[in-house]
């Protein structure tokens, strides 16, 4: 097997000094950093989750896998196309950075990957989109550098065509991907997307199901496993004519289908009818610059491995039942966004399919609201509807058994607009504080797995037979908590290079945990600490939490995993995007005056507690497992990824917990390590100031947590919400990283004074400064922080 197939990504960050010397031919220090050189670098492997508790429910004998492609950069699937994309066009000579004005029709996701890889590029880009379309993405577009243009819904796809003509014609140097015909785009899917889902299953996938938008993904994958499974099987002539599909029971004839596959010469030749369609030149839409060199370029060879079989796993393709375009029905509008454009793609390839299954938008949102809250899983609604193909699909007799994946393309939360009492809820301890840091540090320094929690489980190398076909191991979590933990580091060059700053700046991209948020870690081990302690009981406890949100999404993640009832207690002010999400996801939530602070949610968790019984409040301000967490993951994770290099660790303090474990990891190996503590400047209680109202999320509770050790802090920084709202702004249009207002306010304490410049000191120069980005940025759409955009965005028209 070619090293490395099915792995581009993440796991290219993980290889063993070992492996990274194999590959090399020679030898590699041990002091290996993993750290990528910027956010493209991560486009590629993401994990694969068994739904274990809807196929019990639903009575399926057969499994059901999920692949969660909201682990790319930007959330979804669409990532892998746009690389692959610009990549083709830059190797053949269409595009240049700094010069050319790339144009593209979208429903939003294309759009938003596009927007940051061009930024990362050095390109210009223009979205085309239907102005019905998710708010959200149009914000998201915006917000990211995009220049958006809207149409007529009323024109559907034809209207963003007639908009692109008139564009190409209007901005020089103008080109367009086109993702409906671009060979680049299934070819990705042909290049990593199948591998993975191969190497992942070990080979075991039987049945592959995905919806078809621009038919990237059912086309590249599909003629990836239907040309290698051993196990799979494709209907033969004793099942249906040669050549025929079955779509939901009705075969197509052979006229219906297309002939072929996706094949280089058939991709050439594509790209040569595109260019005739829009004309030729440099400037062309598509792929038109010059008939020789299209015809010259190869799309790439598969590598050699996927030749060596040669039988069929099924495919199914799904589509609208609203718009039911390839079973041979007529468009027509729907709500199951990315999928279902109303005619046949190009890069559509039929002949890979086996079947069409027809899915109504009602039964995709009510699919992905099952994957919230039966599995934890926040996913699109196109998720949803290849959900309810592959039940349907399961519940066949001739399917017991069987594996059957699926693609969940995006993440949920895009599609969203579519101290008085505080003693009183001190956990009672049963162990010293000295007897759990030993237990701490024990589990940190336990084996060589240190640091490697989550992700990394399932990229352990698998055994391979000498024919290099898959080995035996499967890379399959059993559910989504099992991907808690290892997340990876960025380093920040463009913005250190616009500084003028000879340190280097690098992030912990938190945003990659399962609910996108660095609370993810201290949710499971508080629900991991009580129920070692006997505290609480599934099924029987229910937990009542004050949060500002993330760590409320936690927590009802573990609640949904292990049966418990959620409250969660929260601001009326905070995010509303946070707040439809906990209840999205099943929790119960209970708004406070945002006048009364945090005491106010405290009485009202008091109050709650007194109602209600069996309740148990975990308490993340003084719940030692909080820090705990970090103590065990976060920090042997940065020590390890920076090959110890990390000089400098800043993180901004809301319960303690990221500062006070990490901190405390890292002194402990490297006692010179400085370690910087970020609070808002409305609100500098840990500086010794006043607590007051601010706007960084998070942060800044207005008082001095339990959790928080400020033996190991050496300096304390303070940031404004305005501060703290720029560089995440900063964030998202130099670096492509889509984060929230505490990451901003933790890259503001690395460049800033009043510490006369943590960054950029002579004393620093050169040193390593590692940071944490806490969550992701989707969740603040409706703060201050996309105001203008949002603002800018209703106010458009086409």
């Amino acid at each position: 097997m070619e090293a490395g197939a099915g792995r581009r990504g993440i796991p290219s960050l993980l290889k063993s000094p070992a492996a990274r010397a194999d590959e090399s031919g020679g030898a590699t220090s041990p002091q290996q950093e993993h750290i990528a050189s910027d956010i493209t670098q991560l486009v590629g492997w993401t994990p694969l989750v068994e739904l274990k508790r809807i196929a019990q429910k639903d009575n399926v004998d057969a499994r059901v896998v999920g692949k969660l492609e909201c682990y790319q950069p930007l959330c979804s699937v669409k990532d892998r196309s746009a690389l692959r994309m610009i990549e083709d066009a830059e190797e053949r000579g269409l595009i240049s950075p700094g010069a050319t004005t790339l144009v593209e029709p979208t429903s939003g996701n294309m759009g938003i990957a596009l927007a940051y890889i061009d930024l990362a590029r050095g390109y210009r880009f223009v979205a085309v989109m239907p102005a019905e379309y998710s708010l959200d993405k149009q914000i998201l577009l915006r917000y990211l550098g995009a220049d958006l243009v809207l149409t007529d819904p009323a024109l559907g796809f034809q209207g963003q065509l007639d908009k692109l003509e008139q564009l190409r014609k209007e901005i020089p140097n103008a080109h367009v991907l086109d993702q409906f015909a671009n060979a680049a785009n299934p070819e990705a899917h042909f290049r990593w997307t199948g591998p993975e889902i191969w190497k992942d299953t070990a080979g075991k996938v039987d049945i592959f199901v995905a919806g078809s938008g621009t038919g990237g993904t059912v086309s590249g994958v599909g003629r990836l496993t239907g040309s290698r499974s051993p196990r799979g099987r494709r209907l033969d002539n004793d099942q249906s004519a040669a050549g025929q599909q079955r779509v939901d029971g009705r075969r197509l004839d052979n006229d219906e289908s297309a002939a072929g596959g996706w094949t280089t010469c058939e991709s050439a030749s594509r790209r040569l009818d595109f260019g005739r369609r829009w004309g030729e030149g440099p400037a062309t839409y598509g792929m038109g610059r010059d008939r020789a060199a299209a015809q010259a370029a190869p799309v790439g060879d598969p590598p050699l491995y996927l030749k060596t079989k040669n039988p069929a796993v099924k495919v199914v393709c799904v589509e609208p039942a609203e718009s039911p375009v390839i079973s041979g029905g007529k468009p027509s509008r729907h709500k199951i966004q990315g999928v279902g454009p109303g005619f046949v793609p190009k890069n559509l390839d039929t002949s890979v399919t086996d079947e069409i299954v027809t899915v109504t938008a009602e039964d995709a949102m009510a699919n992905a609201r099952r994957l919230a809250r039966e599995e934890g899983l926040l996913v699109g609604i196109s998720s949803g509807a290849n959900l309810a193909a592959c039940l349907k699909v399961a519940s066949r007799q001739e399917n017991r058994g069987k594996m059957i994946v699926t693609v969940f393309p995006s993440g949920g939360e895009r599609v969203r607009s579519s101290v008085s009492a505080y003693s009183l809820l001190r956990l009672p301890r049963s162990d010293s504080k000295k007897q759990q840091e030993r237990r701490a540090r024990a589990a940190a320094m336990d084996g060589e797995e240190v640091g490697r929690r989550g992700i990394p489980t399932l990229l352990k190398p698998s055994s391979s037979s000498s024919d290099g076909s898959a080995g035996e191991q499967e890379h399959i979590a059993s559910d989504v908590t099992q991907l808690i933990g290892w997340t990876p580091l960025v380093e920040l060059k463009r913005i250190a290079s616009e500084a003028g700053i000879d340190a280097r700046i690098v992030g912990k991209m938190e945003a990659y945990q399962p609910l996108c948020s660095i609370k993810d870690r201290s949710a499971l081990r508080m629900i991991e600490d009580a129920e070692e302690r006997g505290l609480i009981s599934p099924g029987v406890t229910t937990l009542v939490e004050p949060t500002s949100g993330n760590m409320g999404l936690g927590l009802v993640l573990f609640a949904i995993q292990r049966g418990y009832r959620l409250i969660a207690v929260m601001p009326a002010k905070y995010s509303l995007d946070k707040q439809i999400l906990l209840r999205f996801m099943g929790a119960e939530l209970y708004l406070t005056d945002p006048a009364l602070g945090f005491p106010g949610m405290f009485d009202k968790v008091e109050q709650l507690r007194k109602q209600l019984p069996n309740v148990h409040v975990l308490n993340q301000v003084t719940n030692k497992a909080n820090s705990e967490a970090h103590f065990r993951l976060t920090g042997p994770e940065i020590w390890k990824d920076t090959a110890g290099k990390v000089d400098i660790f800043v993180a901004g303090s809301g319960t303690g917990g990221t500062v006070s474990g990490v901190g405390k990891y890292l002194k402990m190996q490297k006692p010179g390590v400085k370690i910087i503590c970020v609070e808002p400047a409305e609100s500098p209680v840990i500086s010794g100031g006043a607590p007051g109202k601010h706007k960084i999320q998070g942060v800044g509770p207005g008082f001095l947590p339990e959790v928080l050790d400020t033996s190991v802090i050496d300096e304390t920084v303070t940031v404004s919400t305005e501060e703290a709202m720029a560089n995440a702004r900063r964030l998202a249009r130099e670096e492509g990283l889509l984060v929230g207002i505490s990451s901003g306010a933790n890259l503001a304490a690395c460049l800033k004074l009043p510490w006369l410049k943590v960054a950029s000191r002579q004393e620093n120069k050169g040193k390593m400064i590692v940071t944490v980005f806490p969550s992701g940025g989707e969740r603040y759409i409706n703060s201050d922080l996309f105001a203008d955009v949002r603002e800018e965005c209703i106010a458009m028209t086409f």
